[in-house]
Order: structure tokens, then sequence, then C-alpha cells
């Protein structure tokens, strides 16, 4: 394409925003001005709520283990010039500080002893999601947490107004949605995550994005170039959380029943073929590095592993980093961690594990599957109320159930909390009627619109 036509392209582009823009003005306008109130102030109490949560406990212990890989990437960015590289010495000495002190600046801290005579390697167990917004911030700021965190409360608040909007879409519902909006603005998982630096922070904002979008492009012209944008979204945010990565065929299969073939087959692969050439700069990064492929990330093996021994076992499985470590190097002190072959081995006694004692692993996906229960919750509409409840539940199964079948932890099903929000907020809607005149309301049936 020429310059001249890409120009021609955006121009369109612009015209297409601001025509959607103009419906978007007018509903606003017609919003009323006690729900305009409404909504501005669920925006302030979620910032306020946001702002209390960061300086009542600035320097939370919350994950911090898995914050320090994104710092030294980061650090390295900047201070050495070394693009997603981990020095296991700084690494080690980081996640000791931040332990004891919670989140640690770089620029606060001496890291010179352990950057003498430093061994450089490649990350592979994390993709850089959040190494590379933090090392924008801190060039332009010069190494402070405190403005990553500002920046992740800003956007955490903005994202309540995401959500009320998706929920309208979904429900026609303003009530519903201002509801939903509410909940999700005060929703202590949310205060939490908000103040952490964190990959599931910033993965529980693409996923509202991804929402967001898909619903976006289901409406208005120019419908391939959004569905575009959505691969664009969900490419970005599989640097974050790399099973967002089967959004469009979640979400292409929960409106197969309401669209023909070609639009369902068009919501998958426009947006498959985008997010995979935003991924592939670092699939070739991989495959040049390590010499196979490895799509995003390693730890299948180890996440299957750990996950075995969240209950007692008599195969020696412990739910615990360092165990699976000591583990693997009595029997395999040759394999380095972290590194593909260390997690190729844990993948094998996995296997193993399971074919041995299908009974244990099966207890244990039962245990996990209880994280998807709140989807029953799209059981308790009438039909009349007019919700593309497929995609709420289709977020949530994309987002908990790999780690259904590997290993759970409270922070892996938080990106899919907000559809859980709006799910109850129709459910609540949809019985409040019943419930005053005495009775529950019927449900609807197991097949979701």
């Amino acid at each position: 394409m020429t310059s001249s036509g890409a120009t021609a392209t955006l121009k369109r582009v612009a015209l297409d925003l601001e025509r959607e823009a103009e419906p978007v003005k007018a509903r606003w306008a017609r919003l009323g001005s006690g729900w305009r109130v409404a909504l501005i102030l669920v925006l302030v109490a979620a910032f306020a709520a946001r702002v209390v949560a960061y300086v009542v406990d600035p320097k939370p212990n919350y994950m911090n283990n898995l914050t320090a890989y994104q710092e030294e990437m980061a650090r390295n960015i900047l201070d050495h010039g070394k693009w997603f590289v981990i020095s296991q010495k700084a690494l080690d000495f980081v996640q000791a500080q931040q332990n004891a002190r919670g989140f640690i600046d770089p620029e606060s801290t001496d890291f010179s002893s352990v950057d003498k005579n430093a061994t450089y390697k490649p990350e592979i167990l994390e993709a850089p999601g959040l190494a590379v917004p933090l090392a924008g911030l801190w060039w332009i700021t010069g190494q402070h947490y405190v403005y990553v965190r500002w920046v992740q409360i800003v956007l955490d608040t903005l994202m309540v107004l995401v959500v009320y909007w998706i929920a309208l879409r979904l429900t026609a519902s303003r009530r519903l949605s201002l509801a939903a909006a509410f909940m999700y603005a005060l929703w202590p998982g949310a205060l939490i995550l908000a103040k952490t630096p964190l990959l599931d922070t910033w993965a529980g904002f693409f996923v509202i994005l991804a929402l967001a979008t898909f619903l976006w492009a289901q409406t208005g012209p120019r419908r391939l170039l959004k569905l575009a944008l959505f691969g664009l979204v969900v490419g970005l945010g599989a640097y974050f959380r790399p099973f967002i990565l089967a959004f469009p065929l979640a979400f292409a299969i929960a409106e197969i029943t309401r669209v023909s073939r070609r639009h369902t087959l068009e919501s998958f692969l426009v947006p498959s073929l985008v997010a995979a050439l935003v991924v592939a700069p670092w699939t070739v990064r991989n495959l040049q590095d390590f010499h196979r492929l490895i799509p995003m990330r390693i730890g299948v093996g180890q996440a299957l592993w750990e996950g075995l021994g969240e209950t007692p076992n008599s195969f020696g499985a412990v739910n615990d980093d360092g165990a699976a470590i000591r583990f693997v190097q009595a029997r395999r002190p040759d394999l380095e961690y972290p590194s593909p072959e260390f997690d190729d081995y844990l993948l094998r006694k996995s296997l193993h594990a399971i074919v041995d004692h299908p009974v244990h692993y099966g207890e244990l996906i039962l245990r996990r599957a209880v994280y998807l229960l709140p989807c029953l919750l799209a059981l308790l509409w009438r039909r009349r109320v007019p919700m593309q409840r497929g995609l709420l539940v289709a977020v949530a199964v994309a987002v908990i159930l790999p780690y259904v079948f590997l290993r759970m932890e409270p922070r892996f099903w938080l990106p899919a909390a907000f559809a859980y929000i709006i799910l109850l907020a129709a459910a609540v809607e949809a019985a409040l009627p019943a419930l005053a005149r005495g009775a529950l309301p019927e449900p609807s049936g197991s097949k979701l619109d």
C-alpha cells in the first residue's frame, strides 16, 4: 500500500470513528442528569477506593517474587542495554529485598555487587508484558515504582467505565450496568491488583478491553478492521496472559448460534491472524535463543507438577516452586532451572503420575472447577432480557479453564471477575421482581443466548 493509500485509509477510519462517536454522545446526552451523576460518582468512588488501598498499604508483599522477573528485565534494558534477559544473581537479590521490604525501586537500590561479573540469560519463564511499560515509565521518570502503580490505579478506574459499557451493550439496562460498574469499583480483588505491579493486573485490563473491542466490532461499518483491532488487543494481552489467545475462538463459539457461518469464521480468523502476528516477534526470539518452537513461555510442566501437589500424594509432587526445583535437581542435576528441558522433565513426570493416579487428578479437577460455578448465574435470566450471556461465560471459560487442568491460584481467575460481576448483577435484577412476588424466577434452560 502506498503512503497516500495508507493516509486515505486512516482518514476513513477517523471519519468512521467520529460518526460512531456521535451516537455515543447522543446517548450520553439522553442519559439524564441523574444517571450521569450516578456514573460519575461510581468513578469517583472507584478512584478513591484504589487510592485508599494504596495509601494504607503502599508496600505490599503480594507476589513480589513474580514482579521481580519483570523488574529485572526492565532494569537490564535501562541499565545495561540488554533486552529480555535475567541475571539469576540479581534476580535472587531483588526477590530477597522485596520479600523483606516490599517493592523496591532500582534507583534507590545498590546493584553494584550483583551486577559485577553477572551472567545474563534470555528469559523464558515469563513473557515481558510488564517489563516494557516498566522500562518506559522508568526511562521517563527515573525508575520509581510509584509511577507505574498510579498508572495502574488510573487505568483500573477507567475499566469501571468499560465494564459499564460492556454491561449496557449486553443487557440494554442502565440500572444493571450501573450496579455492575459499582460492584467492580469496590471489588476488593480489583483494589489489591490495581496497586500491585503484576502481570495479572494488566491481564485484567486486556481481558476487559478484549470483550469491549469484540462487542464494538459487531456493529457499524468496517467490521473486519474492528476485528483486527480486537486481534491487536488479544495479541498484546498474550504478553501478560498467554491464554488470552483463546478469546477469538471462545467468542466465535459463543456467537455461533446467533450469526451466519461466515460471520463466525471472520470473528475467529481475522483476530487470530492479527494476534499471531503480534506475538510472532517473541516466538521468533524464542526460536533463536532456545532453538525450538516456544510460542510464548515455558512452565506448563512445572505448573502441572505443582498442581498435582495441591493435595497430598504418594509420588512426591509438592505445590511449591522450591520443592519442584529440588525434586528435579535430586534426579537430574544436569537440568538447569529455568529451561525448556527442565520443564519437559516435569511434564513427563506429571503425565506419568496422571496415568498412574487418575483418581487423584480427577479430584483436583473437580476442586478447581468450583471457580467456574458462577457461570451458572447465566441460567437465571429470563428470556426477555436481550443478553448475550454466552460471551461472559466464554470470558470465564477461556481465562479459567486452562488452570483447572494445570494448577489453581486465586490470581489466575481474577481477570475474569468482571464477567462474574456482570452475571451476578443481571441475575439479581432478574430475581428481584419475582422475589417481590414471593417466588424465584424459573431457570431459562441450559442453552445460552
